[in-house]
């Protein structure tokens, strides 16, 4: 899954402001798209659990490449098609949309949602347990298109967290108003 370069956009410079989301990504990705991660990330409050994402790509039988943004917290799981993402950029951008689309109106967050990113290497191994779950699941698609397979992840237990994705992003969205 190597990419080639390109020269990035000068509408792709994210602002740089306090606010930050924090990717961590596998070192497959680091290496496909030439990140270099952080080695260490600022100090961000845990109530800012919105921040936190995981992201990893893979090739899954039947879809391509495929890329999954999954929140630490919550486990909610944004797919992607990653064949069209040629940097880090790319890839960072797709995410900012489906983020907006997600957490306009809540956090203060309107419709133009502009944040820094923090790429980094720290890894929660139960969210990599999660996402290796999901990606063999997704082996499985049935022919579904990756919008009906974000809904489908979203909608499955984790037992060991006692949770659906998709439900305790919809509480914690409850409780930060």
């Amino acid at each position: 899954m190597r990419h080639e370069a390109r020269q990035v956009p000068s509408w792709l410079i994210f602002d740089v402001s306090q606010e930050m989301l924090l990717l961590s990504t596998s070192q497959s990705v680091r290496k496909a798209f030439q990140i270099e991660a952080v080695e260490t990330t600022p100090v961000v409050s845990t109530l800012d659990w919105f921040r936190f994402w995981r992201v990893d790509a893979r090739k899954v039988r039947g879809l391509g490449e495929i890329m999954l943004f999954t929140n630490h917290e919550t486990l909610y799981t944004f797919v992607a098609d990653c064949r069209p993402f040629r940097e880090g950029p790319d890839f960072t951008l797709h995410f900012l949309l489906r983020f907006r689309d997600v957490f306009a109106g809540h956090f203060g967050y309107t419709t133009h949602i502009r944040e820094r990113f923090i790429i980094h290497r720290a890894v929660d191994r139960s969210v990599v347990g999660v996402m290796n779950n999901f990606f063999q699941m997704l082996e499985y698609h049935d022919g579904r298109d990756l919008i009906e397979l974000e809904r489908w992840l979203n909608d499955v237990p984790i037992v060991a967290r006692n949770l659906f994705p998709a439900g305790r992003l919809r509480e914690k969205l409850r409780e930060n108003g």
